[in-house]
């Protein structure tokens, strides 16, 4: 018999050809919980309409990590790149504060209470433990 495959069974070559290509495939789905698992901080803010300057009003930010809303009660640092648009009133009754505010996370957002200064586009930043991510955020007239 000058044949060189089995009557029954798997070759030697198609054995160590098969072997050779499941090694990086197990190795890719072995690797990519674990970088999803590192996920990197996200952060989306809603746009603030229908106010007038002078208005305190909350800015709401989506924040994530890995792609998973963080807990209720973690507390993230939120910042003002400048405060011509908005400025931190954590009491909401006129009275600013510096462009960071520390907020807890509910329902997977951050509210910070603002004053709307002007209208327009500002942005800002989320840093949590760190990680920092910035936001744009639009603020437009009633």
């Amino acid at each position: 018999m000058d044949n060189l495959t089995p009557a029954h069974g798997v070759t030697r070559r198609s054995f160590t050809r098969a072997a050779a290509w499941s090694v990086p495939v197990i190795a890719v789905a072995v690797a990519a919980p674990a970088a999803s698992a590192s996920g990197a901080l996200s952060a989306s803010a809603y746009d603030i309409s229908d106010v007038e300057a002078g208005d305190s009003f909350p800015l709401s930010i989506d924040v994530a990590e890995g792609g998973k809303p963080l807990a209720d009660g973690t507390v993230v640092t939120v910042s003002l790149t400048d405060n011509a648009v908005l400025e931190f009133d954590p009491d909401a009754d006129g009275f600013v504060t510096s462009t960071i505010a520390s907020v807890p996370i509910i329902g997977g957002v951050a509210n910070a209470i603002v004053l709307v200064r002007a209208f327009g586009t500002t942005t800002g930043a989320v840093a949590y433990r760190s990680s920092q991510v910035s936001y744009v955020v639009g603020v437009t007239q009633a």
